[in-house]
This record gives C-alpha cells, structure tokens and sequence, in this order.
C-alpha cells in the first residue's frame, strides 16, 4: 500500500483519479466471454458432433482457435479471479469455489479467501483508469456482501452479478422459492434482472440483451470492455423446449440412446485411491445440447451487434471457459456431458477438469482460422488485453498470466514454460487435494493423501490413461522438485492436519543433499568435478536427471559490491539436445542449496540468461532470452548485496537485472553448478575497478558468425564509390511456408529492405562502425513455399557527416534461420552467392544536403531501373557480390542490437496546395545535377487559380514548353518524411524536382528552400525525379525535414501527379496528459510533443531538417522533455551510451560534442561545456528509472571523461580554465562573446558535473572515482564563493581574472591567447529599471541558484537576478535559448519563485504559440529563429511535470516521490506521470493558499508532500 510522510491530515476515497492520456479514438474495445462449465469438446469446432454451435464455429473461423487452452482451475471461482487479475489462484488463496464445501477426509481442507480481495488490482480498474468503460453483465461468484460485488473491483455497471454460483432458475424471474434449495442465496432472483423481464425468457437471452443495450447506449467517446460472464450452462440444467425437442430429435436420428439409459462407465482405481464417479462416455442429453445451442446463439448476437454498430474490426474478442464439462453423476444428477476423449471433468486436475475451449478474435492481428497448440491459461488474459490495448504492461501484478499476442501473430514459440493447478480440497465431483503441473508435453500430478503422483505424456495420451511415473523415474522427480518450488514462490495454502491424524505428506521439505570433498571443493554426491589442465578451469559432470554443485569456501567473505567473470561451455559430445545445456556461477553465505543463487545460462526449449535462487531448477522469475547459442559463453556479473540487485551480462549483448528476492549479506562460497550436463567452465575471476565492462569491448562478434559483409566491386564499373547506390538480391527456396524467418541485418552506411517486392524495412540506427548496429526482421510473413526474393538497396555516402563515419567501406550482411513447423531449419545468410549491380537508376549528384551533414541532393531516373528486379525479373547488369570482409575485421569489429524499436512509419498525405506558380526553365535546367540552382535560378508567376486534388489525392498541371509548374504541399506541421511523388500515365522523362521547405517567405508566400549558393556543388534541399514511361514512383532514400514539400513538374504536355510522404519517428505511442487553468500552457505541452515527434528519429536531432545530428546537450535536455512527454526513456539510454563510446576517439578522454560524428569544425568536436552535462544527464536519468545497470556500463566512460579530459582544465585555483583548441559554447544566443579567462558559467558547469558524477560513481560502485570528484566539488564550490561573488551588484559575476602566478604557469599562460578561448554570455540589467549591463549573467547565476552557493540571501538575491534579466519582457529576444530552459527556469521553481517562472513561460514558450501560432519549438526565442523543430526546446514539458503537476522523485526510479506542487497564479491542474512502477495520475486545485490535490500511485510508491499547504486525497495503490 502507499505510505504518507505527511504533516497533513488525508482522506481515503474510491473516487477514479483523472484520466492518464488522452484516448485515440480508435482504442480497441475488448469482449470477454466466459461459458460456465463448458467442456472442451463440447462445441462443434473441437469436435462436437451432437451439439450444434454455428456462430462459436464461425468465431473460431474469424479468429484463432487454441486445442491446448486451459483454465487456472477445475472449478469456477479461482479461474474467475485468475482472469481479472493474472494471477494463479493459488497465489490468491482461492483454489476452490467459493464458498467451499469444506469436506474433509484424512485431513482438513486448506483454507481459502472466500472473496476476491479488495486489494487485488483487476482488469477492470486497469482499463477503467485507461479510459475505459467498464460493464460486468452475468455471473460473478468472487464474494458475498455487497463490498465485494463488481462495482466494488472496477466495474462501471454490474449487471446480474452477486455470490451465487449458479441461478435458481434459468427462466424469468430466475429465482426459486422451493425449500429444498441447498443454500439460500439460491432462492433470490438474479440481480437486476427482475425488472423488464417477459415470462418464458431465458437467462442467457435476457444476459446477452442486456450486454447489447449497454453497447449501443455507449459513450461513444469512450472505449469500452464488457467481461460477458454467463451463467450457462451451469446446473440446473434448464433449456427452451422447442429447442430439447430438436435434439431429441437428432439424438433418435443418430441411434443414442437417452442419457439415463446411456451406458456409464466407472474407472478403476486412481492414483489417490478413489474411483471417479459414473460419467457419459458420449454425449447424448438433449437439455445440455439445448442449453449449449443458446448460449452460441448469443454469442452470435454479440457479434451481429459488433457488426450492425461496424465496432467488430476494432474490438478484441474472447470466448473460453471457466472449468471441465460436468461429466459425472453430482447430487444423484443425470451426467451432463462427455469430455471425451479427455479424461474426468469438473472438479479434477485430470485434462477433462482444466483443458477448454480457447478462441481469440483480434481484427489485424490473428489469421482467420488459425489454429494454435501452444498451452495457455485463464492468467494470460488480463496481460493480453494490456497488450492488444497498448496499455502498459503490469508484471507486478501479472505475475502468472503471459501476453499471448506472439502467438495471435503466428509464434509457434511456447509462452510458458510450465503451468501449474493446486487443489488442497476435497471436491464435489469426487476428487481429492493434488497438485499438477505441465512441463511441455509432460503432465504430472500428485496426490496428497498418499503421497502418490501420476505422470502422463500429452503428446501421445491426451487422455490419461497410461501412467509412465514408473517408467519415467527421473522425469517424475524433476517435475514433483518443480511443483514443489513453485508452491513455495506463490507460497500456496495447504492442507491442515486433523488434531488426531499426521502432517499432510506435500508439500514435504526436500531433503539436504549429501555434500562430500573433490579436490578444493565441497560437492554433491551426484556431480563428480574434473580439473582442467590445458584451460584453467574445471568440468563439472551432472548426473543425467540431476542437479549438482560444487562450491569451495573464500578466505574472506565478500561483501557490498562485486564483480566477477566466467565462461562456460558444454563438453563435446554432451550438446542439447541428448543433455541439457547450461552452466552456472554459484554464490552462497552456505552450504545450503536454499541460500544458493545460480547466474548462468539455461538452454532448453529456449536459451535464457537466468538467476536461480534455492534448488537448480529452470523455473525461475529472472530469466533473459538470448540471440544466439554462443560457444563458450561468456559472462559479466555485477553484484550488489545492500540493494539485492544482480545484474548479468553476456558477449553476445543479452543482459538480465534481478531483484533478490531473499536478501544475503556476505558471500561466503562460491562455485560452480549445472543440471543434467557436462559442463566446463573457466576460474571464475573477480574484476577489480579499473577492468574493462561492456561498454569498452568490442561488442557481440557473434550476432553474423556464418555470414560475411558483401559488397559490388568499388570502381569495376567505372563508377565512383562516392554517393552511390548498390543493388544485391538472392532467390531463396523453400520446403513449405515457414513459421518464422527472424533475421539481422545491418550495411554500410543506410539499407532498404524487401522480400518478394514487398517493402520490409530499413535501417540501420546510427552508430560508430567498431559497434555496428543491426535490425532484426521476421521475413515469415513475406515468405511463401517455393522461389522467394531477398532483395537490398543500400546507399554510401562515401564521406563522413552527421549521422555517419565513413569506414572506408560499403557493405551489406544478413544472417537467420528460416523456420518450419515441421522442426526443420535453413540459413539464411550473406555471401558471394549473391547478386549484386550498380543501383544506376539512382543518379549520383554532387550537390550537398545542409553542407552535407544529411547527405547529397537525391537524382533518380525511373527509366533506369529494371521492372521487377526486387523479384528476380532480368540479368544484365548483375554479377557475383564479393566479399568485402568478414565478422570481426575492420572497419567492423563487432556488432550491437539496435537496442530500440524501429522507427514508426506512417503515410501522411498534405493537407492542402498553398501556392502555385509557373515559369521558364533556365538554360541548364532539363541537365543539371544540382536542382536547387536551377530553383535558385528560376523566376515565379504566383498563379491565382490554385489547381485542386481528386479525392485520391491526384492533381493535373500544364507546364508550358520549356516551362515549369511548381506547386507547395502544406503537410500542417514540420515532420521529418521520405517525401513520394507518384506520376500516372507518363510519356516518360517528364522532370519533378522535389523541394522540401520549413516556411515560406516574400510578398508571393513562396516555399523557403534552404541553401547556400556556393557553386555547383552548393548545398540546398532539392531532389529529382525522372518519370519512367506509364506510372512510376520516387521515394527519397534520406529522411528529410519540412512542413511544405515543393514539386516542380518540367515537361510539355499536362503531368498527373500525387504527393505524399512516409512519415518517420522513434515510436513513443500517445502522450500522456496534461492540462491546467492556462489554456496557453497546455499548448506548449501540445506543441512539444510535436516537437519531439518532428526530432526523435533513431536519436534526439537538435532539428530535423538542417543536420539531423545526435548533439549531447540537446539530446539531454530533449530526453527530459521525453521522459514527461511520452515517458519514453530508449533514445535517452542509447545516445548516454552513444556519447561514452565515443571517448575511445579521444585520447584525453573527451566526448563527440554530437555522437555519432564525422562532420564539423575540429574546435566544435568536442565542447567542454557539453561533455559536463553528460554526467548530469546519467544521475538525472538513473533518478527517473532507477537504472543502476546502465551506470554501472558506462562507469569507463565517466572515469575518464572526468580523471583525464576534465581533470585536465583544473587550476591550481581549484578553478577550471579550459585548455586550447576546443570552443565553449554555453549558449549561442548571445553575442558579444566573453573571452575573460575565469568564467562563472563554465565553472559552475564543471561543479555540476563532478557534483553528479560523484553520485553516478557511487552508484556504480567506483568509490575511488566518486571521492575524487567530491573533493573537486569542494574546490571549487570554495573557490567561486570566495571570489565570484559581487556586493556592488548583488550577484554572482560572470568572469574574473586569474591570479599571476596563473597566468605565468607554463602549462596554462597559452591558454590565456586562445583564439578559442570565448564564453557566450547573457549581461543582466541593474534594478530600478537601470538598463545598464552588470557584468552578471543569468546563466551563471541560475546555476548558482541551482547549486545553492553562497548564502541564503545570496541565493535569493541570484534568482531575482535571473527575474530581471528578463526585463523588460520581450519574447522575440530574451537573451537565451531553449537549451537552458530546465535549468534557467527550474533555478527559479527551485528559489521559490514560482510566480515568475510560470510568468515567464507563459511570456516566452506561451506566447509563441499563442500569439505567433508557432507549431514546434525552435533553436531560439526570436522572430529570425522560428524555422525547424529543435527538440532540445521540449525540456519545458518536464518543468511542467515535475513543478507545474509538482512530481519528482525522491529516490531513484520513484519508489519515494514527492508531491511539492509550485502553483504560481494557476488555479488546477491534472495530468500524469511515468514511473518504472506505473502512472502516477495527479489531479489539484488552488484554493486560497491551500492546494487540494487527488492523487493515485502504482504499488511500490511512498508519496511525500513537503508543504503544509497541502490537502492531499490519496486514491488506494494498485
């Protein structure tokens, strides 16, 4: 639960919290479908030829039927509760229907939850908090009393909902006075349903009536879920008689006799010594089948309702059931039903009691009529909808249940890796307490009153009739040790003795293993350890079946942090699949298995980095899949003990991060351990601090092991490598259909993609060639049986520039697996065998993109390029590719997963022609390569009749001879695209010159094409296309920026063309929600997700347009506004990790001012002032997520960027003064430049980053590195309060001179001359509306603000510096640039001035938007500067978040968060916030002073509110 720190006085309220995003309109609707007591082969689908369920049958067709669905129990109650909160009902204490029948035998049944807990978090909150609404319509069964109803677990509307199992009647009024009845809640008419009802009228008709009535009187604004538990077909087995006659009708047709004159069938003996009850062995009851007919019957109404209010194509569907078909004899009943050919029913954990029918229908997602036999269970569907809805996952609350939506998609992959059922009960149907447990396709269960178990092979005994326990002993005592470890992690209850009857023999302790001495090490009897000579290292052999260890005693325990390193590989001769693959790193404060934790790799069905706590066993919670079979593997394992974290890495880039959940103090053993394997392993090795982590390697040099970098011969044709374009493509055979094609690819510098001419994707992220980063695709649903083409196009830059460093190479590698169902495998993989040509249709122009920091103007000639190459149409031109090098040799010496979704591309159509014109081509213009001059040249008529498009997009223009039309497409908002032209019936070599603006500009409104006329190769933003003869199509290879995409059609005759675009962004799904009094603040959060979206690509982009680069103080202070915008950290993460690789380029290891990077000014390389933030940016991120490991990684980097390349600009002032040859930056807004050597701003920049390294050092475990930067935090805190402090001007000034002894110092006087030496500044004006400068700026004084120098009244009186700096009040020039508003802006949130600083946003970020319509923010706050999206202005949506809504962590990753809301003259508020743990949605008004605030925080958050002034309403955790 939530815990308060709090002065204050609070009320606990049901109340919902405000809305955490808003809600797209397409939001998936969600129908769930629970039959009671429907048996598997109850429909006709699973095979059912006596009942007759058409529409469950087309259901089936529309969606994905599953033959191995199960329920969470044999009995109703606990597998309700299991689906609405993914948990096992075993974890939830209710393993029998509620209220239990509490039978007895030789023990006391274990004793349940007779109520759903409030406290569970249900489906229905989830999506209700989401936006949802929520409708219960049916039958509930999780409690008695009305607090325990529907409404009371997240159900807007409960409609027949109470305790009662079953109704009394299934015809109106449903209720039954009969004495007789067993219970009296069975006597009451089902809720809600007596009023409106009609005599005759069967409860599942007047159920479905209702459910429909709720759809169709929906708030259509909102999405909704309707969980459609119905009653049927539940005793008393009632049915309409029109419809019992059918079916004995049918049943007389088919020659069965009735089911009081079937023959029953009694099985022998079971394994707990009881014999099941008579059952049918056929179906054959009229009134079932009736009943099974109705309840399909309004299952087909729900869908024709779907489909009448054209809602199906947009609604997730779910039909299953909530335990076996009641095929035996129960209360003198006549059987119901025959599970056959499962065994048992109701109430067993036989197959008959649990296996149900399963069927999804997901529009877009699952094939029509597929069918999956995969096992999944009742848990899995609360994690699915999340899933389907685009809902954040809830794996704290989820425990049990999985997404199953990769086998929706097609994945023949198992989800689960066991399923378990416990029922310490004695049930009505006859069974008794047992447990089970399905490991693949093996069963077993066990019994508790004489300790017996059956073991069971599914794959060849569905039905259960063959018990192999005595067969398959070793397979029996693996599966009862993993049965008996997972009742101890759900901690299940269990049975009770009776006072005069023994202990309940399960779940019994397992018994301590016999521990003998092998050579230096203590181990278990059934591993024997052999010493390795020639490896240094040991071979541990593990009894086939068993688990073992072998672990020697340290000289002295380990304690705190630590390090340790390990490679392991199976034996020869001993591979899966004949023994286990797997090996394992084990520390222990004991002996004891139980205090054993096992680090390692298990390779089953799946290969996974895993943490094992107790008993080996490759059940566990902390488990990591991995890419690759690496041999050997090779492990990095950090440990800390006070925060009971373990973090795992291995070669090939996987990386698991465990919570203990065991704590241990010391290590006092450590060893080696493996299940059923030969395994060897090298001495583990302790790594001390200076050793070298991921982050310094050279990667995974194992993702392309079997395939090599082709390329086409460079020069063969007598083309140049510069600017060129490559073609390969290779024919792929196959068997049949596969499964799954999952592949990397990467190349050299950009790829695009296609399999049998459909578009794939591109790629790859931006990176340094020594880390090449790589995709993964899945070719499967591109693939066919037969001839398939694999075709690429890839694009060398042939130089170095903002997203790129020219390696010396081009190249393309591929390598995967082609799957089948069947098991069987083929490569897929690059190599000489492929073809490659010259991609000549596309034109290598020399003219420049921005200087060339995008790349070059773009010529294609659709005439050139061969119709249908993609699919293997022609052979002139093609040859052999060569091979260009192989994995691991330069310029790639190793690779990395892209490590972040694929960007999201979208078409976009413009929204509107804003500007036409005609004119004369000049000269050249039909045969330049350099279509900007040729724009630059021209002169325009603006024509008066702008031409119109159809409603396919089209437009028709008429150029006259020799002449041209140009047109201006507005697409609304400055986005970045691959612009597309497509032309219709062409003659062919009709010219389209493709422009991409970001404004207009003049008297005539024409697009602003940027470039700069600096001869023939002058850089500007023009590309073109050469119409092939018919229809043909260009779509830019680079990623452009713009709003207005101008085409200039060159031809004689009229042209038919359609415009577009492929948008493109990091995928960050929707914003979340903020809104308060001021309607100009909540545009500016408005128009920063447009930002972010225009500028978050494979990278924060200061702009999207001019140079696309990754800049480290941008990127920073753009993720801050991520963080608050989207709760999106990944690009965040990869450009921290991006700007640490780039130190190795630096040998006083300094960073890429913009990484990756090969373009630029030497001086603006790498800017000092820049590399400082990049240790804030760690200690801010690790303080949103609580990413410890990501510090941990990078710890190299910060130890040299701060003991070497800061370090180096240390004085013996304890002042910093920057060496010569690097440019500081600071901010570029303001001129004059400041050359004055010591400089407040710099240093209190430096300050700020020893201040937080300190802290990333520590949490990283480097208390020799934090110490070092602490001491510096004092020197030089010291230093700029004893000498930067002015009384004349009651602030902190910018420079001072250094001393003499300074300025004669060999090392530091030519610093003094540094040409480069300039600081920019901000002059503040004096008080008293005095404008003359002081020599005080507002940055330096800001960061004192923030840093708290000085005195208080020196704090105080630095904020009201920085308030004055902005007088007077003019937003079109305020002396700074978006790049220090979180720190300009938050030192005054910080000061307490909240008044102004939300002033001053209102009069700075406010006012562009709503006085100068500003769609994005740009690279400054003046009228020359409002041009293309700068996403480094987006940091104002955090102060919003963090000051405005007024959350902050206060520890890391939120598990403390403070609520300290600073109001300014704002009235409310309400948004939402990201945590690792959930949204915290936040709701407050102003009244008076006093702030009365709702609040709802995720399981795992204390919130603290510092001020007295506030009245805080705290909605329950979740």
């Amino acid at each position: 639960m939530t815990l308060l720190k709090l002065p204050i006085t609070f009320l606990l309220i049901l109340a919902a919290a405000c809305s955490s995003a808003a809600e797209s309109k397409q939001k998936l609707n969600v129908v769930v479908i629970l039959a009671d007591d429907l048996g598997w082969a109850d429909l006709s689908c699973y095979g059912s030829t006596f009942h007759e369920t058409p529409h469950l049958d087309e259901l089936a067709r529309e969606g994905m039927r599953f033959t191995q669905g199960y329920a969470a129990h044999s009995y109703c109650s606990p597998t309700r509760a299991a689906l609405l909160t993914g948990r096992d009902p075993a974890r939830l204490k209710i393993t029998d229907y509620i209220p239990s029948n509490n039978k007895s035998g030789k023990y006391l049944p274990a004793q349940i939850n007779k109520e759903l807990p409030l406290a569970e978090v249900t489906l229905a909150e989830i999506l209700r908090d989401a936006g949802y609404a929520t409708w219960h319509v049916g039958k509930w069964h999780l409690g008695h009393g009305e607090k325990f109803l529907p409404e009371k677990q997240g159900f807007d509307i409960n409609i027949a909902g109470n305790q009662s199992g079953m109704p009394a009647s299934f015809f109106w009024p449903y209720g039954n006075d009969d004495p007789k009845r067993r219970k009296a809640y069975h006597n009451a008419p089902v809720p809600g349903l007596v009023e409106g009802g009609k005599k005759g009228e069967h409860l599942c008709d007047r159920i479905t009536r209702e459910a429909i009535g709720l759809i169709e009187k929906r708030d259509k604004s909102k999405p909704f879920f309707l969980y459609l538990p119905f009653y049927d077909v539940h005793t008393p087995i009632q049915a309409k008689p029109e419809l019992i006659e059918k079916y004995k009708d049918k049943a007389e047709k088919m020659g069965l006799p009735t089911p009081d004159e079937a023959k029953r069938f009694r099985e022998g003996k079971t394994a707990q010594g009881s014999g099941l009850r008579d059952h049918l062995v056929f179906q054959c009851n009229p009134t079932y089948a009736a009943m099974v007919e109705t309840m399909d019957d309004n299952v087909g109404r729900i869908m024709t309702a779907l489909d009448k209010l054209k809602l199906a194509e947009n609604t997730l569907v779910i039909f299953t059931s909530d335990n076996g078909g009641l095929n035996q004899h129960n209360f003198g009943r006549t059987p119901v039903t025959s599970n056959a050919p499962l065994r048992a029913g109701k109430g067993w954990l036989y197959e008959g009691g649990v296996r149900e029918p399963w069927i999804v229908r997901l529009p877009g997602v699952t094939k029509p009529g597929s069918v999956c036999d995969q096992p999944i269970i009742a848990t899995d569907v609360s994690p699915t909808v999340l899933a389907a809805c685009n809902l954040p996952a809830k794996p704290d609350l989820h425990l049990d249940g999985k997404n199953i939506l990769p086998l929706l998609k097609g994945s023949p992959e198992p989800i689960h890796k066991s399923i378990q059922w416990h029922f310490p009960h004695y049930g009505n149907t006859g069974s008794g307490p047992c447990s089970s447990i399905r490991v693949g396709d093996w069963k077993l269960i066990e019994w508790y009153e004489n300790d017996s178990v059956e073991l069971f092979n599914l794959a060849t005994d569905m039905g259960e009739t063959t018990d192999l326990a005595a067969k398959h002993p070793d397979k029996t005592e693996e599966l009862k040790k993993r049965l008996a470890v997972w009742r101890e992690q759900v901690d299940a209850n269990i049975l009770r003795p009776k006072p005069t009857s023994p202990a309940p023999a399960r779940p019994r302790p397992v018994s301590p293993p016999t521990i003998k001495p092998q050579g230096d090490f203590a181990a278990t009897a059934n591993v024997r350890v052999e010493k390795l000579v020639k490896d240094a290292g040991y071979r541990l052999h593990a009894a086939e079946g068993k688990s073992g260890f072998a672990l020697k005693k340290l000289d002295r325990p380990l304690q705190g942090k630590a390090t340790f390193k390990f490679h392991c590989s199976t034996a020869a001769g001993h591979e899966f699949p004949k023994r286990w693959v797997n090996g394992f790193l084990t520390i222990s404060d004991g002996v004891d298995p139980s205090r054993h934790i096992h680090i390692g790799a298990f390779f089953g069905g799946q290969k996974k980095l895993t943490v094992i706590e107790g008993p080996l066993t490759p059940n566990t919670p902390h488990s990591q899949p991995m890419t690759k079979n690496l041999t050997p593997l090779a492990f990095t394992v950090h440990l800390d003990l006070a925060a009971n974290e373990i973090v795992l890495e291995e070669r090939g880039g996987a990386r698991l991060s465990a919570t203990l959940r065991r704590p241990i103090k010391q290590i006092t053993h450590i060893g080696y351990s493996a299940l059923d394997a030969v395994t060897e392993f090298s001495h583990w090795k302790a790594a001390d601090s200076d050793s070298k982590t991921l982050s310094e390697t050279n990667g995974d040099q194992t993702a392309f092991s079997e395939s090599v970098w082709i390329g086409f011969p460079p020069g063969s044709d007598g083309r140049p490598a510069r600017n060129a374009h490559y073609a390969f493509r290779h024919k792929l055979s196959l068997e049949d259909k596969p499964s799954t094609a999952s592949v990397r690819v990467t190349a050299d510098a950009r790829y695009v993609l296609w399999v049998n001419g459909t578009y794939v994707g591109r790629g790859p992220a931006r990176c340094y060639p020594w880390r090449q980063a790589y995709d993964e695709h899945d070719l499967a649903p591109f693939l066919h049986k037969g001839a398939n083409w694999i075709a690429a196009q890839i694009h060398e830059f042939g130089y170095s520039n903002g997203q790129h460093i020219y390696s010396g190479k081009h190249g393309l590698i591929m390598e995967g697996d082609v799957k089948f169902a069947s098991g069987s495998t083929q490569p897929l993989r690059t190599n000489e065998d492929w073809q490659a040509r010259h991609a000549d249709w596309q034109l290598a122009f020399p003219g420049y993109f921005s200087w060339g920091q995008t790349g070059f103007q773009e010529g294609y000639d659709a005439r050139l390029e061969p119709v249908g190459w993609r699919v293997g149409a022609g052979e002139a031109g093609w040859r052999r590719a060569v091979k260009v090098a192989a994995p691991g040799e330069k310029p790639w010496k190793a690779f990395e997963p892209r490590g972040m979704k694929p960007m999201k591309e979208t078409l976009v159509k413009p929204e509107r022609i804003v500007w036409v014109a005609r004119g004369a081509n000049p000269p050249d213009a039909l045969t330049s390569k350099n279509p900007w001059l040729i724009w630059k040249k021209s002169s325009f008529e603006p024509l008066a009749k702008t031409p119109r498009t159809d409603n396919k997009g089209w437009v028709t223009v008429s150029p006259e001879k020799d002449g041209f039309v140009a047109l201006a497409f507005d697409y609304g908002w400055n986005h970045a695209a691959h612009p597309r032209i497509e032309v219709r019936d062409a003659k062919g070599g009709e010219i389209l010159d493709n422009g991409c603006a970001y404004s207009l500009k003049g008297s005539d409104q024409h697009p602003s094409v940027w470039g700069v006329d600096a001869g023939p190769n002058s850089p500007g933003q023009f590309d073109r296309f050469i119409a092939g003869v018919g229809d043909s199509q260009w779509q830019s290879f680079i990623l452009q920026g713009f709003r207005y995409q101008v085409v200039v059609v060159r031809a004689d005759h009229p042209v038919t063309i359609r415009v577009e675009a492929i948008r493109a962004h990091h995928d960050v799904g929707s914003p979340l929600s903020f809104k308060c009094s001021d309607p100009a603040l909540n545009q500016v959060w408005e128009t920063t997700d447009r930002t972010l979206r225009a500028g978050m690509l494979d990278a924060f982009v200061d702009n999207n347009f001019r140079e696309q680069q990754q800049w480290l103080h941008d990127g920073c202070v753009a993720a801050l506004g991520a963080w608050a915008t989207y709760g999106d950290t990944g690009l965040w993460k990869r450009g921290l990790l991006q700007w640490g690789q780039s130190s190795r380029l630096h040998s006083d290891g300094a960073f890429d001012s913009a990484a990756p990077r090969g373009w630029g000014k030497p001086k603006l390389e790498c800017i000092p002032d820049y590399n400082c933030v990049w240790p804030v940016a760690l200690a801010q991120y690790h303080d949103l997520t609580g990413d410890s490991e990501l510090l941990r990684e990078v710890l190299p980097d910060l130890r040299r960027l701060m003991r070497k390349s800061i370090e180096a600009g240390m004085t013996t002032e304890g002042l910093f003064l920057h060496p010569p040859g690097r440019a500081v930056f600071l901010d570029w807004v303001q001129r004059p430049w400041n050359k004055n050597p010591y400089n407040l701003t710099l240093n209190l920049v430096v300050l700020r980053a020893y201040r937080n390294a300190a802290r990333v050092a520590e949490i990283a475990g480097d208390e020799e590195l934090a110490e070092h930067c602490r001491m510096r935090d004092r020197e030089v805190t010291a230093a700029v309060e004893a000498r930067f402090w002015s009384d004349e001007h009651n602030g902190w000034r910018e420079n001072i001179d250094p001393s003499d002894k300074i300025k004669a110092d060999d090392r530091t006087r030519n610093w003094l001359r540094d040409p480069w030496h300039e600081i920019t500044v901000n002059s503040i004006k004096r008080r008293d509306g005095d404008l003359t400068p002081t020599p005080c700026t507002r940055h330096g004084n800001a960061l004192a603000v923030l840093l708290k120098l000085g005195t208080p009244r020196q704090q105080k009186a630095a904020a009201e510096l920085v308030v004055r700096a902005f007088q007077p009040d003019d937003p079109n020039n305020n002396g700074m640039s978006p790049l220090w508003t979180d720190k300009i802006f938050g030192a005054l949130f910080e000061a307490g001035l909240d008044k102004d600083a939300i002033r001053l946003i209102q009069n700075n970020y406010g006012h562009w938007v709503t006085k100068r319509g500003a769609m994005h923010w740009s690279e400054g706050f003046t009228a020359s500067r409002q041009t293309h999206a700068h996403t480094c202005g987006s940091s104002v949506n955090w102060l919003l978040t963090s000051y405005v809504l007024g959350i902050r962590p206060g520890s890391a990753g939120f598990r403390d968060a403070i609520f300290d809301p600073r109001a300014g003259e704002l009235t409310s508020a309400k948004g939402s916030v990201s945590t690792p743990l959930g949204l915290i949605n936040v709701e407050w008004q102003r009244k008076g002073d006093v702030i009365e605030a709702m609040i709802e925080t995720p399981t795992g958050v204390t919130l603290n509110a510092p001020s007295p002034n506030v009245r805080l309403n705290l909605k329950p955790s979740k």
